[in-house]
């Protein structure tokens, strides 16, 4: 459990870096870009504990994402947001769904930059329900 803890708090602190980095005046197609790059440093598979990408989306506004399928017990979803740029702060909300459409879990609600991850633990077909009024990265990851 401890080395899960290691684990997670080493990837909220990469995110962390990479938001106050990623929101300093850059434009919205570098924002983008270096969105990406904070989930794909979220899903490096250090040992003992691995990661496992299952799927990311980024935008901005409100996304229905596809259904995806978890067969491991732990898995995480990941998170960075922030205003455009000269925006006022908006709102991140990730809803997150059984394949039959009922609401299971919240998995973020935060206003302005912000960065995390929630973890779930339970096996199943999921989607998830974004609602934002800022740029956005999600990142799905099973855990093993």
């Amino acid at each position: 459990m401890k080395k899960l803890f290691g684990l997670l708090l080493a990837i909220f602190i990469v995110i962390v870096g990479a938001i106050l980095i990623i929101y300093r005046g850059k434009s919205t197609v570098k924002a983008y870009k270096d969105m990406s790059t904070v989930i794909e440093k979220a899903a490096e598979k250090p040992e003992p504990t691995q990661l496992r990408e299952i799927k990311t989306w980024k935008g901005q506004g409100i996304k229905k994402t596809e259904t995806f399928t978890i067969t491991t017990d732990q898995w995480s979803i990941a998170w960075g947001t922030g205003p455009l740029q000269n925006d006022s702060p908006g709102i991140l909300q990730i809803y997150v769904y059984k394949e039959g459409g009922n609401m299971v879990d919240v998995a973020a609600n935060v206003m302005g930059k912000n960065n995390d991850y929630s973890i779930m633990r339970r096996q199943g077909r999921y989607w998830l329900e974004i609602n934002s009024s800022q740029l956005w990265s999600v990142g799905v990851y099973e855990i093993f």
